[in-house]
């Protein structure tokens, strides 16, 4: 008997760490023969996934709430799509069957970083089309899959400048350049081998350099009941081991004579130094920040 069926079609936010895009297809449990097509789209968005288009796949959530990975999804590298046929509606997820972990990260400059290649589908099982799927992503323990071409930014092994990268197997060690690269942020790269695919799977992850220090000058003045003066500060800071900074430097007044009434006061010491000292003030209206240093005092010998 014919009989009129709404459908719909719902995106779903983040069900694993590893999805990409995920919708809910609706009525669940609807079965259809012959079997329909579901098509994905990959999106161009830039960090939307660190997976080549050879490396994501599709999976669905079974009627006890655990993902499937579907083995006969098609991937079309040229229209950037993956397609499978189902017989049936519930929640359809296009995953990233590989991952670089950490997918992104920030170090330090000369600090190093774990890389690990890691999986979110079990091996392939023997005349099962289906394999089961877990929430987050696990170490590769399949002898099928391989690992070649650790890169930064496409210069395999990377350089001083960009950081460099040693691979073994499917573990690899990031070591961040001496200087801040410019820009800071760098794609280090892994090319993954799956037996029996003939595609290469790219993988990578965006690793952002900071400064372990930085040095400058700043400007600074002040206004007392009797006199005012400008100067010029420098200043390093240093990144500890509570991950804070301390601050040192020195402060310079442009002038070392100041008349005050009908005398001339020569500094008796013109360059101060200064250690962690002084606080940030932020004045709204108008917005101004002012890093204040109260405490710097100054003698003087007036005739």
């Amino acid at each position: 008997m014919d009989e009129d069926i709404e459908f719909s079609i719902k995106p779903v936010t983040d069900p694993t760490t590893a999805a990409v895009a995920t919708f809910d297809l609706q009525p669940e449990g609807r079965t259809f023969a012959p079997p329909v097509t579901i098509t994905f789209h990959v999106p161009d968005e830039a960090g939307v996934t660190r997976t080549a288009i050879e490396g994501l796949g599709i999976a669905y959530r079974n009627a006890d709430g655990q993902w499937q990975w579907l083995n006969n999804a098609v991937c079309n590298a040229g229209a950037k799509t993956l397609t499978v046929e189902v017989d049936h509606f519930c929640e359809f997820s296009m995953l990233e069957g590989f991952q670089l972990i950490p997918i992104s990260a920030n170090v330090q400059v000369n600090e190093t970083l774990p890389l690990q290649v890691m999986t979110c589908k079990s091996p392939d099982k023997e005349d099962d089309v289906l394999a089961s799927l877990v929430y987050k992503p696990y170490p590769v323990e399949d002898i099928s899959v391989s690992a070649s071409k650790w890169s930064v930014n496409d210069v395999l092994g990377g350089n001083a400048t960009l950081g460099t990268i040693t691979g073994s197997g499917l573990s690899a060690t990031f070591t961040a350049p001496a200087t801040q690269p410019d820009p800071k942020t760098v794609a280090a790269s892994v090319e993954l081998n799956e037996l029996g695919h003939q595609e290469k799977i790219l993988l990578f992850s965006l690793i952002t350099i900071g400064q372990e220090g930085y040095h400058g000058e700043f400007q600074v003045s002040a206004t007392g009941p009797i006199i005012a003066w400008t100067g010029t500060g420098e200043a390093t800071w240093t990144l500890n081991d509570e991950g804070e900074f301390d601050i040192s430097g020195t402060i310079t007044p442009d002038e070392d004579v100041y008349p005050i009434g009908d005398c001339n006061c020569t500094l008796d010491e013109r360059t101060k130094s200064f250690e962690n000292m002084g606080q940030v003030r932020d004045w709204t209206d108008p917005p101004t920040v002012y890093w204040v240093i109260p405490t710097l005092i100054w003698s003087a010998t007036c005739v």
